[in-house]
């Protein structure tokens, strides 16, 4: 199997210039303009800051971010491989290669991204050729899959699935980890681990980081995932302590706080949004960095106010609880 690289490095910095250039436009003069003012010339266009800000985060980073991480992203996800799996192959081809030479490919070297074909119970099969052919860890050719269904050489059909997903030397799926500033503990670099040689690799390019890449750098550090308000996972971000990056390719940008909520909201409450009037708020929520910028308002009210505008990105979506380190509550 070939080593696949990552995005150019091109496409990286289109969108993280899209997005450092983006933020700062609800800023002048050094002072944050009113978020909820629709009048204010950096936020022509939209019906406010509040608006805008969301604007670029979600399609800047959701629209390129999300193509740029296509075979980078947390697996599993529910997809097929390309390409047809034909009767041949089925019965393991006439030469039992399925287009391979000999049945064997290369073998899993390093990191790399793979089609990794897996069980309901999670179980990894093997890695998936556009063909269909599956091949385990060293190469060998050990079965097939096509239409949600992995058949293995000379055994029973089972029911599988098939995504990208990035792998070591073992085969061990990886997700995205954090090295962090051994001073500040803040993420500095993002990387994949493997949990054979305890190598860390560049998560765009997948190549191994030289130790000078690492000086001052403590870790990595587990991330985790953010689920987005339609309570989809959101693929192409992580989750690094109480801080939301919506991209783990490159260096890391910070897009959002990670807050504790607890609010009820009294009826008819006027400082409060009035769709919230009545209800109790209550969540580990991800919202816009910034968001408690009004220093005449709560955190209760700036928040409900973002909410209100559609500017909160999601909830937190790991098994650790949750991470804030800023709790909301009246």
């Amino acid at each position: 199997m070939r080593r696949q690289s990552g995005q150019a490095m091109s496409e990286y910095l289109i969108v993280t210039m899209a997005l450092v250039i983006g933020i700062p436009t609800a800023y002048k003069a050094g002072e944050l303009v009113g978020l909820l003012s629709p009048q204010e010339e950096a936020c022509a266009g939209y019906d406010n800051c509040i608006t805008k800000l969301l604007s670029v985060v979600h399609d800047q980073y959701q629209g390129y971010g999300n193509a740029m991480t296509a075979v980078h992203r947390y697996p599993i996800t529910s997809a097929s491989v390309s390409g047809d799996s034909t009767d041949d192959a089925a019965d393991g081809g006439e030469d039992g290669s399925s287009g391979s030479v000999d049945g064997i490919v290369d073998p899993v070297e390093g990191v790399s991204q793979q089609q990794v074909v897996t069980g309901s119970d999670g179980q990894v099969y093997g890695f998936a050729q556009a063909d269909g052919s599956v091949f385990d860890v060293d190469g060998n050719l050990i079965g097939y899959y096509a239409d949600d269904v992995f058949t293995p050489i000379g055994g029973e059909s089972v029911p599988a699935s098939a995504a990208y997903g990035i792998v070591d030397e073992d085969g061990n799926l990886l997700d995205p980890m954090a090295l962090v500033d051994c001073e500040t503990g803040d993420a500095a670099k993002f990387v994949y681990q493997s949990t054979v040689t305890g190598e860390n690799y560049d998560t765009a390019s997948l190549s191994p980081l030289d130790s000078e890449d690492t000086v001052g750098l403590c870790g990595p550090e587990a991330t985790y995932q953010m689920r987005d308000t339609e309570g989809n996972i959101d693929e192409g971000g992580v989750i690094h302590g109480a801080t939301y990056y919506a991209s783990f390719l490159g260096d890391p940008v910070a897009t959002g706080d990670v807050v504790l909520v607890a609010i009820a909201v009294d009826q008819d409450d006027e400082d409060y949004p009035e769709q919230f009037w009545g209800e109790v708020v209550s969540e580990c929520g991800v919202i816009v960095t910034g968001w408690n910028a009004d220093e005449t308002k709560t955190a209760a009210q700036n928040y409900l106010s973002f909410k209100d505008q559609g500017a909160v990105l999601g909830t937190y979506a790991g098994d650790q609880g949750c991470p804030a380190e800023t709790i909301i509550s009246n």
